[in-house]
């Protein structure tokens, strides 16, 4: 096989896929439950450990791993220290409603080649101009010439975006029981945003096989993150000869807020104690 021209360009296409998803709820009755600061340090010990799962870089999962068992450390000495574990039951008329976003988003770089059960030949007209260049292709042959001036055999690259957004809103009126017989009304209001951001970017590289491959440039030859194997190999290059690697990458990013707030008021044997609880956080 013989291929000629000025120049010769043998790139793939570009494909792009989608996926979007949006959920969303709302609630509106009575809860019954189990609440106190057992039952908040359990919740953050479980967002802990659900970012462990979900991340793929091993230091990111290393940290939310670690600040899951911490958390669930502080549960256990709490509990061995004090008698009272801080539990309540809690009853309350509750307005709830959440939303949840799902972005996906590939863009492919989809490679092709030539194989050859025999030869293949690929000559520029001119040696002295012109260029010959690979993206993401493989070439197979018995044996492989290539003739031209400039020549770049590079990588095709594929990115992978991912978005996920939350937003929960909740507001009760109601009232907790305490083990020790404690009551109190009360009157709360919460709020919590997330988002997550991924980005994947890797490589699909060109590959060269033969058994006897000559390469000849008179200027330059760059080869980047691909591949040229063969019994007998022969690169020359009347300028410069570039060889270098591609680095696949990934980033995780996470960002968490919310407030909360909660008025009761606390009655213990017979004495009354207004409580107001505030909180507020951010995390990245």
């Amino acid at each position: 096989m013989t291929l000629t021209g000025a120049n010769i360009i043998l790139d793939g296409t570009t494909t792009k896929s989608r996926y979007t998803q949006t959920d969303a709820y709302q609630f509106d009755g009575l809860t019954i439950g189990i609440g106190g600061q057992t039952m908040h340090q359990l919740q953050d010990a479980y967002v802990f450990g659900n970012n462990a799962f979900k991340v793929r870089d091993k230091r990111l999962k290393l940290l939310e791993g670690k600040e899951t068992i911490d958390t669930l450390k502080n549960i256990k000495d709490r509990w061995n220290k004090y008698e009272d574990k801080d539990l309540t039951l809690t009853v309350a008329v509750t307005h709830s409603k959440g939303k949840q976003g799902y972005d996906n988003l590939i863009i492919r770089h989809e490679g092709g080649g030539i194989e050859s059960e025999g030869n293949i030949t690929l000559n520029l007209k001119d040696s002295k101009n012109g260029e010959v260049k690979f993206i993401g292709q493989t070439l197979k042959g018995k044996q492989i010439y290539v003739n031209t001036y400039n020549l770049t055999i590079d990588a095709g690259k594929t990115e992978n975006y991912t978005n996920e957004t939350n937003h929960n809103e909740t507001i009760e009126v109601g009232g907790e029981i305490g083990k020790s017989g404690t009551f109190m009304p009360t009157i709360g209001y919460s709020e919590a945003k997330g988002q997550t951001e991924e980005q994947h970017i890797s490589y699909t590289p060109t590959v060269i096989n033969g058994d006897h491959i000559t390469i000849k440039a008179g200027g330059n030859i760059h080869i980047k993150g691909s591949q040229i194997a063969g019994k007998k190999i022969n690169i020359e290059a009347k300028k410069n000869l570039t060889i270098e690697s591609n680095q696949e990458s990934y980033t995780y990013k996470n960002k968490n807020a919310g407030i909360g707030i909660n008025v009761g008021v606390k009655t213990v044997s017979g004495e009354v104690t207004r409580c107001i609880n505030f909180n507020f956080f951010i995390r990245s």
